[in-house]
């Protein structure tokens, strides 16, 4: 239960758009946090929160990119090409012809499409990694994303 809310930050968002009103805070205030990426490295760091979108979706500008704004994956995708980047799990840069798109917490597990649960990955890392837990399939770097998921959700709760 824990791992599903720490990944889909919709009930989360919810309950600080209610706390923003009792505060008298702007909900987007609050929301703003709650849709950066945990990992504070390029190209991920290069995300810039907008708005949430008519769909109820978070979407973002990337820095030095011009357009947008763009949902999770295809934000991810551009500040990859602009800004390069390592896979997340064997640390080695990613060409654009290996670039992929990992959920952290499998879709087939029921995992979303929220910008903290996707990490930047080589095709290969990803299918090898397929539904495992992260921690499975590489401790290092499952311990690396569960930690910097918990500071981001410490952060949060101390200004609660």
């Amino acid at each position: 239960m824990l791992r599903s809310f720490l990944t889909d930050p919709q009930p989360l968002l919810c309950y600080l758009i209610l706390m923003s009103k009792s505060v008298a805070i702007k909900p987007a205030e609050k929301i703003g946090n709650a849709v950066n990426h945990c990992l504070l490295i390029k190209p991920y760091t290069m995300l810039v929160f907008d708005r949430i979108d008519g769909n109820k979706i978070p979407v973002y500008f990337v820095g030095g990119v011009a357009g947008g704004p763009w949902g999770a994956q295809t934000a991810l995708k551009k500040a990859h090409d602009q800004h390069g980047g390592n896979c997340h799990y064997c640390k080695k840069p990613i060409t654009k012809t290996e670039f992929s798109i990992d959920h952290v917490e499998a879709k087939a597990n029921g995992g979303s499409d929220s910008l903290q649960n996707l990490v930047i990955v080589h095709k290969a890392c990803n299918l090898a990694k397929g539904r495992m837990l992260i921690e499975a399939y590489n401790p290092a770097a499952g311990k690396e994303w569960l930690t910097a998921l918990l500071a981001q959700v410490q952060a949060r709760l101390n200004q609660i």
